[in-house]
């Protein structure tokens, strides 16, 4: 069975606690030339009002392009609170190749 980033992303930032979109660009319009995979949006100020990026990722090869290239997800991380790497595959990320400012979200068990 294939893990699907989608589905557990709208199960565990869901409302009414949080407003979650898919593509999020870093502009309006043809300013636009970055995207960040997820945005999530805390609506309960007694929590904490936060910006929560997500960069997801599927390949262990789609990782190192990334970490090759950090000005693509700073471009958007600097408009967020957190931000977090989304990996389809606990595999995909190896031990200490996660920038300091990153989060990782990784599925458990099945």
């Amino acid at each position: 069975m294939t893990f699907n980033i989608h589905a557990a992303m709208l199960q565990r930032y869901c409302a009414p606690e949080f407003a979650l979109l898919f593509e999020v660009g870093n502009a309006t319009g043809f300013a636009t030339n970055r995207h960040a995979d997820a945005i999530a949006m805390s609506l309960w100020p007694s929590r904490g009002l936060a910006l929560h990026g997500f960069e997801f990722k599927a390949s262990r090869s789609d990782w190192v392009r990334e970490l090759k290239d950090p000005a693509k997800a700073e471009t958007i991380a600097t408009f967020c609170d957190y931000w977090f790497l989304v990996e389809s595959d606990r595999e995909i990320v190896k031990a200490n190749a996660l920038p300091m400012t990153w989060g990782l979200l990784a599925p458990k068990g099945d």
